[in-house]
């Protein structure tokens, strides 16, 4: 950037006539002198140099991105093997549990089955003899009740034949 010629002296005298003290006064003139003479502007030198620079570090961060997400599908890949093994272990421990308790209960259900019949054919014994001692009993009530039956009518003969 071309160079303005520029009097600092007379401006910081100026400066303090106004009624600024003498060191705001140097430091604005030095601040005016700094902008006039584009030091702290960038140039396009300056901006291409820039670009190139965020150009580099996007395809560098591209670059991490797409070897990460490499990365990562590996792991991915790594864990859902680990898994599926997991699981067909898992399911296998399960099979054989269901295949034990499946046993157990048929097992049950046998030694159950085994027990009802033993049970039902004891009731079976006990109401055979329950029903044989009610015969017995009957038998002997409906007897005891003919003989009474047989006497009494054999009694009321008599009276009836001796007292016409």
């Amino acid at each position: 950037m071309i160079a303005v010629p520029f009097d600092t002296l007379s401006m910081a005298r100026k400066l303090q006539a106004s009624g600024m003290d003498g060191v705001m006064a140097s430091g604005t003139v030095d601040v005016i002198v700094d902008a006039l003479s584009g030091a702290a502007l960038a140039t396009k030198a300056d901006l291409a140099a820039t670009t190139a620079s965020i150009d580099a570090l996007r395809t560098e961060v591209k670059g991490d991105i797409d070897s990460l997400r490499t990365e990562l599908k590996t792991e991915i890949g790594i864990l859902r093997t680990e898994l599926k093994t997991e699981i067909a272990g898992i399911r296998t421990e399960v099979k054989t549990e269901v295949a034990g308790l499946r046993t157990e209960v048929k097992t049950e259900i046998a030694t159950l089955h085994t027990q009802m019949k033993t049970d039902n054919a004891t009731l079976r014994t006990e109401f055979k003899s329950d029903i044989e001692l009610l015969r017995r009993d009957l038998v002997i009530k409906c007897g005891g009740m003919m003989v009474i039956g047989v006497g009494v009518m054999l009694t009321a003969m008599r009276f009836l034949l001796l007292h016409p």
